[in-house]
């Protein structure tokens, strides 16, 4: 059971990165302005990807 365990945190907790393209596609899918989505596209690589992953969630 433990082992069970540990793959399923694992597996969840990589369901949960987000990656590049996943900011890429939420700060163009949200209703922002073009230019505060061009100013967080400017600093989505400067910024740890939670900083602006939650500023662009559903």
């Amino acid at each position: 059971m433990k082992r069970e365990f540990k793959k399923n945190i694992v597996k969840q907790r990589d369901r949960l990165k987000l990656t590049d393209e996943m900011l890429k596609k939420r700060i163009d899918k949200s209703p922002f302005g073009k230019k505060t989505k061009e100013l967080a596209k400017k600093w989505r690589p400067m910024s740890p990807m939670e900083v602006l992953g939650g500023v662009f969630l559903k």
